[in-house]
């Protein structure tokens, strides 16, 4: 009987250790982390890569577990798992552990949603996602997560990044590969997690272990127009380079010539063999061209205008193209058929075309870095014309022959010459004077009115960024974005869409400011770019969609009975990445206020952004200064 008491006694006094030693962990969880409603205990992702009857399969499982810090927790009650046929899941777990007693309740979920995962960009794709609300998330209660994925191709072993939306005191990524199958890494920004990250690597009964052990990894953060994730985070991404055994089609890609080799196997025999329709549609285009520049533009332009671009991303469907005959007979396709369409008929006219792979700007990778399918997501045609490549894609119906669309800017392209012959060139960043944005206004006054006649110009990108200039339903609205004021009001009449060219004519009610027998009248109608600031703590580097110049030219008719006694003084700020510029020119009646501002970068650094600050700060300072006039009076007779 005595020893049943001790034993209850120990049982008591050690639950009773557990809850405060849990308590502990949670006060303590929760002084580091002021500013999170929850934290992940731990993150793992293990990798299970073996040779099972001459085929390498590859396996992973995913584990976490988030302890909740707060009330008001259940914002992070809301999981989901995506999949697709590459990374089918099995054995979902999920659970909510809620302290009890000095343990915990074990509550599982119970209700799990499979539906397909809507991408806006995308009309078919076989990406899915497995959604589900944990139970009773509350202050100190535990949520976690487990399951498994089969990976069906071993060239796809995805990537891990250490942290996450929430801070991470544990994270593990692990591969348990058989020595025969050799691997390589790419490690990017690894540097951010210093003396916090372990990494080691050892054999044990036929197989071979790699892993990576990092702990207190902040959370990651997400501020507005931020390059993407994989350009600021700390991450893995394994692939096999070589397997010790024959095997009939390895999945190892050692180098960038290997990963073009299996993706010029991809391809469609018929990339070079056109039939009759898609001949006599090419001759038909190309029959009165003088040069091999009208030839292009005829056929870009065909496929721009008749073939629709949907995207499809179903399995291997979304990386082998449909042949050239079947999208002309189709007459939509996703980007690689209707870059393998333009390829065709380009070739057909006699020019020389490329089916090229890149990456768009979402994407940090090089092909010398990572020889895998994860360094691109696009493809587009690549033109030889002289010594000069020209990019063309079809998925944007707006972009003339010679400019590469925005989102490749500056990217690597992987140009396929032969099944074997490939070679690596850079996409062009197309030049700020290309994509300018540009009005002219003329003000006439009457009374404190002001009717204004505005002819405003859009070039290169720029046109693509006010596609509602093409089907204005509000002018009111419309005028408010483009000059950045809220006291327009007019009409937006299309002068000549295809140069992008549109004439305005608005006014302004209280426009000039009378006192006494003076009058203040500010010709900055255009407000664009006002208080453009970026927060003095931001963290990470800002991205622009292209580079641009935005030029104004107001022109004031000075009223009859009136002189000018004052005009603002003339403003520059130049930096070699962006800047701007303000003059003020009297003649003939007229004063005249050129404005310019000009971008000439992708990226902006931390202490570029300062600098912008500065000269946005004196730019919208400029905003409010007006020109003076006083009234002339007539001289009385003696």
């Amino acid at each position: 009987m005595l020893k049943l008491i001790f034993a209850s006694i120990l049982c008591v006094c050690g639950l009773r250790l557990q809850a405060q030693t849990e308590l502990l962990e949670l006060l303590q969880v929760r002084a580091q982390h002021p500013h999170h409603k929850a934290v992940y205990l731990s993150k793992q992702r293990v990798i299970r890569l073996q040779l099972v009857d001459g085929a390498v399969l590859a396996s992973a499982h995913n584990e976490s577990c988030v302890l909740h810090l707060r009330p008001f927790s259940d914002v992070h009650s809301n999981a989901s798992v995506v999949f697709s046929k590459f990374n089918p899941l099995t054995n979902l777990q999920a659970c909510t552990l809620v302290p009890h007693e000095g343990g915990y309740d074990t509550l599982p979920v119970k209700k799990i949603v499979t539906k397909n995962l809507v991408n806006q960009e995308v009309f078919y794709d076989d990406y899915q996602e497995k959604s589900f609300i944990f139970p009773v998330v509350e202050s100190g209660s535990r949520t976690v997560l487990k399951y498994e994925e089969t990976l069906t191709e071993p060239r796809f072993l995805g990537l891990y990044y250490f942290g996450a939306e929430l801070p991470v005191e544990s994270s593990v990524f692990k591969i348990i590969a058989d020595t025969a199958i050799h691997l390589a890494f790419g490690q990017f920004h690894l540097d951010q997690l210093g003396q916090k990250l372990e990494a080691t690597t050892h054999e044990e009964k036929g197989v071979r272990v790699y892993q990576w052990s990092a702990r207190e990894v902040p959370a990651h953060q997400n501020e507005p127009q931020s390059p993407a994730l994989g350009y600021r985070a700390a991450h893995l991404i394994p692939y096999i380079t070589s397997v010790s055994s024959e095997l009939a089609n390895p999945p190892s890609l050692p180098n960038v010539a290997a990963l073009h080799q299996w993706y010029a196997s991809l391809l469609p025999r018929t990339i070079t063999s056109q039939t009759s329709p898609l001949r006599r549609l090419t001759d038909s285009l190309t029959a009165t061209a003088k040069t091999s520049q009208k030839k292009a533009e005829r056929i870009f332009k065909w496929v721009q205008t008749y073939v629709q671009y949907i995207a499809f991303e179903d399995g291997y469907g979304g990386l082998i193209p449909r042949s050239p005959d079947t999208t002309l007979y189709r007459r939509y396709g996703d980007c690689k058929d209707m870059s393998l369409l333009l390829v065709a008929m380009l070739n057909q006219s006699g020019l020389q075309a490329f089916p090229a792979w890149v990456g768009t700007r979402k994407l940090p990778y090089q092909y010398a870095q990572i020889p895998t399918p994860i360094a691109d997501n696009h493809m587009v045609a690549a033109l030889k014309l002289g010594r000069e490549t020209i990019f063309l894609d079809a998925t944007d119906s707006r972009l003339p022959l010679g400019m590469p669309s925005a989102m490749i800017q500056g990217k690597e392209a992987l140009i396929s010459l032969s099944a074997k012959q490939f070679e690596l060139e850079q996409v062009p960043v197309v030049d700020a004077q290309v994509n300018l944005f540009a009005d002219s206004t003329e003000i006439q006054l009457a009374g404190d009115t002001a009717h204004l006649q505005t002819l405003l110009h859009l070039g290169g990108y720029a046109i693509g960024e006010w596609p509602a200039l093409l089907t204005a339903q509000d002018s009111a609205k419309l005028l408010s974005r483009l000059f950045n004021r809220r006291d327009l009001s007019g009409t937006v009449q299309a002068n000549d869409l295809k140069n992008g060219s549109f004439e305005i004519n608005s006014e302004i009610l209280d426009y000039s400011k009378s006192i006494g027998g003076e009058l203040y009248v500010n010709l900055q109608l255009n407000r664009r770019h006002n208080y453009h600031l970026f927060a003095p703590d931001r963290q990470s580097e800002v991205v622009f969609p292209y580079q641009f110049v935005d030029r104004s030219v107001t022109v004031l008719r000075v009223p009859q009975g009136w002189e000018v006694i004052s005009i603002p003084p003339d403003l520059k700020m130049a930096d070699e990445k962006f800047g701007f510029s303000i003059e003020y020119e009297q003649q003939l009646g007229q004063i005249i206020m050129r404005r310019q501002l000009y971008l000439k970068t992708l990226r902006m650094s931390k202490e570029q952004q300062n600098i912008w600050n500065l000269m946005i700060e004196s730019l919208s300072s400029s905003y409010r200064q007006s020109l003076l006039l006083r009234r002339i009076y007539p001289k009385l007779k003696n």
